[in-house]
């Protein structure tokens, strides 16, 4: 003969685990989020120079700063513009345009196409680089 065992049901209910917690899709990124960019050079490499490959989005826009280092880039395809913010001056920005900030310029660039650029940084990122407070690196 088999002994039949009854489990007591919980007298408390069980909280969800997703209870208070958003779940679900997460909203759409915006195009000016979107970037990808793909390190070629960096300081391990030795060469003293940093040589990046970027897609921006159209729609993209970003204010960076080196504050601590040189960068040129070059438009290698789509349009975009770039806006030294000290003086409010904007430039055009299309396939074979070069910029240059030579004097650790603080600047706007945002892309009104898709557009792929090669940028250069001295001194070499290490790539553990983290913006400081004023927003420079």
């Amino acid at each position: 003969m088999h002994d039949i065992y009854e489990t007591p049901i919980a007298s408390t209910p069980r909280r969800p685990w997703n209870k208070g917690k958003i779940t679900g899709q997460r909203p759409p990124l915006q195009p000016k989020h979107v970037r990808a960019s793909l390190r070629l050079l960096h300081q391990e490499n030795g060469m003293g120079v940093t040589l990046t490959d970027s897609i921006l989005e159209q729609g993209f826009e970003m204010t960076p700063w080196q504050k601590n280092r040189l960068e040129a880039c070059c438009c290698l395809e789509g349009e975009g513009t770039v806006e030294e913010l000290e003086t409010g001056v904007t430039h055009q920005i299309q396939p074979g345009t070069l910029y240059a900030m030579n004097l650790h310029d603080h600047h706007r660039i945002r892309a009104t196409t898709r557009m792929r650029i090669i940028c250069t940084f001295v001194p070499a990122l290490t790539g553990a680089e983290r913006h400081d407070t004023d927003g420079s690196l």
